[in-house]
């Protein structure tokens, strides 16, 4: 502290804490520009943390739109790090403004920070449970099925669950119809399979019939009787009581008219 300042000097802004926050790895370029365009193509795809907004998503997004900018001279961290706060807006935005300068510019350290923040390990287990626990739903199509599946892999990190024990828990969860065709498909029974051969299987029945559902059982007939008492109930009420009985009566399945 510079003992010569006045109290005026000593208090007055600066301005030195407006700066954002610089990226840990140097820019190897006098100059540069990012193109206005594209930064409002990333203020398309922002994060708020309202509703059901997931942060693993949303990274996956943010990094497919930064793969099409390079800058010579300029790092893909340092390109992430200052497109990221264009990305977030609401809640999201305010958690960063608090905790950029925690992260001495570390681009990878404010990424696991935003990805613990809203993807907490509890939610973590719930998806492992939900990806064990997974069941067909009724009248649910066996591409249909295959997609959520899928889906459900990709919403958290990974999980380092191998991948012949995801596609274990992917058939176990399907109706036995499905089971059954998919067994016919891989000539015996799909456990005999790699992996890989495994999954292009699924993939390629899920592609030819994607919204085909393949029912867990027929629906039983009708027994005979009621199909003869609802084949009667068609006819008029005169005619079918003389046709049973030569003294009409009023048959204990219709109401008694007035």
């Amino acid at each position: 502290m510079n003992a010569n300042l006045s109290v005026y000097q000593f208090h007055r802004p600066t301005g030195t804490n407006l700066e954002p926050p610089k990226s840990s790895k140097p820019i190897m370029t006098s100059s540069f520009e990012i193109d206005p365009e594209y930064i409002e193509f990333v203020q398309k795809q922002r994060f708020s943390r309202e509703g059901e907004e997931n942060p693993y998503t949303h990274l996956r997004e943010f990094y497919r739109v930064c793969d099409l900018l390079r800058i010579e001279g300029m790092s893909d961290e340092t390109l992430k790090w200052k497109l990221f706060p264009f990305s977030l807006t609401g809640k999201a935005r305010h958690w960063y403004k608090h905790k950029v300068g925690s992260v001495h510019g570390d681009w990878k350290e404010l990424y696991n920070n935003f990805l613990f923040k809203y993807f907490p390990i509890s939610k973590v287990a719930e998806l492992r449970r939900e990806i064990i626990s997974f069941r067909q739903l009724q009248e649910e199509s066996l591409g249909k099925s295959w997609d959520c599946f899928i889906n459900l892999t990709l919403t958290g990190p990974k999980l380092s669950i191998p991948q012949e024990v995801l596609l274990i828990h992917f058939f176990e969860g399907l109706s036995r119809e499905n089971k059954q065709t998919l067994n016919t498909a891989s000539r015996g029974s799909i456990y005999h399979l790699p992996a890989s051969e495994a999954r292009d299987l699924i993939d390629s029945l899920s592609a030819k019939f994607p919204s085909i559902y393949i029912p867990e059982k027929e629906k039983e007939p009708i027994p005979r009787q009621e199909e003869e008492v609802s084949i009667s109930r068609s006819q008029p009420l005169q005619s079918q009581t003389l046709a049973i009985d030569p003294k009409p009566s009023i048959p204990q399945n219709f109401p008694r008219e007035e």
